[in-house]
């Protein structure tokens, strides 16, 4: 495994980023072509409901989401690297919903990620979002 020079770092980490800001919007906007383009091919998105496996079936996960208004905060996550084409990332979202019967609900999320360098750019080869504050602790 070669780790890759600071400069290669520093522009990886410039670019998923921005492939965080593009997940972020594209939550948002609940595209889910949009969101699942920020996955690897075989990309797996793991929360609550399973793991969701595949650009198609994660595009189907945003597309069947009830859609309120609501907007996600990331901080950007702590990249490590595996080597040049693979690394490892943490952070967390503040996620803010606005739905007219419930009123606004705030939730923040903790996410663990791998990333991969595709012919497409940096990836998500593999992400977990876990509530920050569980109901049940």
């Amino acid at each position: 495994m070669t780790i890759p020079s600071e400069d290669v770092q520093r522009a990886a980490r410039s670019d998923i980023d921005q492939l965080i800001r593009r997940y972020s919007e594209a939550a948002d906007a609940y595209d889910g072509n949009a969101f699942a383009a920020c996955f690897a091919e075989d990309g797996t998105m793991v929360r609550g409901d399973g793991p969701h496996q595949g650009r198609a079936t994660i595009a189907a996960m945003m597309n069947s989401q009830a859609q309120v208004s609501r907007r996600h905060v990331f901080v950007p996550p702590v990249v490590e690297f595996i080597d040049e084409h693979r690394a490892t990332g943490r952070g967390y979202c503040l996620m803010v919903t606005k739905a007219e019967r419930t009123g606004q609900t705030i939730l923040m999320v903790d996410y663990s990620d791998v990333y991969r360098l595709t012919e497409e750019g940096w990836r998500i080869e593999w992400r977990q979002v876990k509530p920050s504050f569980p109901a049940d602790a």
